[in-house]
């Protein structure tokens, strides 16, 4: 069975972006070290999945980012993610939202968890979420997430949005990697225990 890893960047003091959506801090982050270890998770997958927010942002960036591939200042690994994510099927929840543009991009049905667990249940490699907190807690709460990878970055915002809300359902994880980069950044595996 294909699995749901969710993928997220927070700040040491628990934030996933800055208070307008702000994640220059994380990017700062992404060193040759930090690409690597993508690039070997991005090897284990095989579509991505997002909420509206995270989609929209990453469409902005990396589909008009992707148009400069010639581009000799292009750092390989952006090109390469970028030639990636331009490729890869992506699966979106929203519910505003009634078409999508970005190439290789679907829309979830009426019924998400059922539209997931049909996904999870087809033959393929994993599925990757990046960010989407608030699709996020709902998936926690259906219980199709089966991974989380959580990097910690060394940056302290003050103000911004939680990864996990008040009011979050409690969860057990089981830790079943770690590693500190060069750079300071600690990554985070957990399998996400089912009840």
């Amino acid at each position: 069975m294909r699995k749901i890893i969710w993928l997220v960047d927070m700040s040491l003091d628990g934030f996933m972006s800055g208070p307008n959506g702000e994640l220059d801090w994380a990017a700062a982050q992404m060193d040759d070290e930090l690409w690597d270890g993508m690039n070997e998770l991005l090897g284990t997958v095989d579509a991505a999945v997002f909420g509206r927010v995270t989609y929209q942002n990453f469409e902005q960036y990396w589909r008009y980012w992707s148009g400069m591939p010639g581009t000799p200042s292009s750092p390989k690994n952006e090109l390469n993610f970028s030639r990636w994510i331009e490729q890869t099927p992506k699966i979106v929840a929203s519910k505003s939202l009634r078409r999508l543009e970005w190439q290789n991009s679907r829309l979830l049905g009426a019924d998400g968890a059922e539209d997931i667990s049909r996904m999870k249940e087809q033959s393929g490699k994993h599925l990757l979420m990046f960010g989407s907190c608030n699709f996020a807690a709902w998936m926690l709460k259906a219980g199709l997430i089966d991974e989380l990878h959580i990097r910690i970055h060394p940056v302290i915002l003050g103000v911004g949005l939680p990864l996990f809300k008040e009011g979050s359902e409690r969860h057990t994880l089981k830790l079943v990697g770690s590693k500190v980069t060069e750079a300071g950044l600690v990554q985070l595996q957990y399998n996400v225990a089912r009840p």
